[in-house]
């Protein structure tokens, strides 16, 4: 299933979001554009999962979790190992726990480590390089939680 106008929907999602980084003072209702994303991303997950059960009469589970999974780890762990000889570059507070912040990012669990440490997005005190991929951790338990409840529904 191809939704034609679903690029405008991810390309507004990302100019609000800009927007908002951009012009934080003048600009402050910008996150809504996460918001949007993650919306659309979910139904266009979901529409993704009727159709493949539609076709087939079943859904397979590991085979979903393997596109997801390679649609998105590999962009991550290339992101890391380019970031990380960069770390040189910048304020050394950036690198404070630059194993654990590494490994939060690449276990998906940015947004937990962030609530840990007393951080948050919006946070300006405690500088983490990786603090972006909150989304992607949030976004990972979304998949892993709904294609297992795709799963079960389709049994």
């Amino acid at each position: 299933m191809r939704i034609k106008w679903f690029s405008l929907v991810r390309i507004t999602g990302l100019v609000l979001v800009l927007t908002y980084h951009f012009f934080q003072t003048q600009f402050t209702g910008g996150f809504i554009g996460v918001d949007i994303f993650f919306t659309f991303s979910g139904f266009l997950i979901t529409s993704l999962m009727v159709d493949e059960f539609a076709c087939s009469d079943n859904f397979k589970l590991m085979a979903f979790y393997g596109r997801r999974f390679y649609r998105i780890v590999p962009p991550l762990f290339i992101a890391v190992l380019l970031v990380l000889p960069l770390t040189y570059l910048i304020d050394h507070d950036f690198v404070t726990d630059i194993g654990k912040q590494v490994a939060a990012a690449l276990g998906f669990t940015t947004n937990y480590f962030e609530i840990a440490t007393g951080g948050s997005y919006e946070n300006k005190f405690i500088p983490h390089l990786f603090v972006h991929t909150w989304s992607l951790a949030v976004e990972m338990h979304f998949y892993i939680l709904w294609g297992l409840i795709a799963w079960l529904v389709a049994k």
